[in-house]
C-alpha cells in the first residue's frame, strides 16, 4: 500500500527539482484504520495549505473507502 501511495503523489505533484514527498509508510491500526504517515522534503512554511489538500486528496483516492488518517511529517526547520 505505502508504494501505491507514494507512485500516486509522485505522479501527480509537481516536482519543480523538490522532494516534496521523500517516502510514505501506510501501516494497520486498531479498528482495521490505516495511519499513513507523508514525509515531506519541505518544510510547512514552503508547502501552504493546497499542498496538504491536495496530498489529503491524493491519499484517499488510492485509500478507496478504506478508513485513513494521514499525517504529514514535514521537513525540519534548519
Amino acid at each position: 500500500m505505502s508504494t501505491a501511495v507514494f507512485d500516486a503523489l509522485d505522479a501527480a505533484l509537481p516536482n519543480e527539482g523538490r522532494h516534496l514527498v521523500q517516502r510514505v509508510k501506510v501501516s494497520e491500526g486498531w479498528g482495521e484504520i490505516h495511519h499513513v504517515h507523508v514525509f515531506s522534503g519541505i518544510r510547512y512554511l514552503e508547502a501552504g495549505v493546497g499542498l496538504e489538500e491536495a496530498i489529503r486528496t491524493i491519499v484517499a483516492g488510492v485509500m478507496s473507502g478504506r478508513r485513513h488518517v494521514v499525517r504529514i511529517v514535514w521537513a525540519e526547520l534548519t
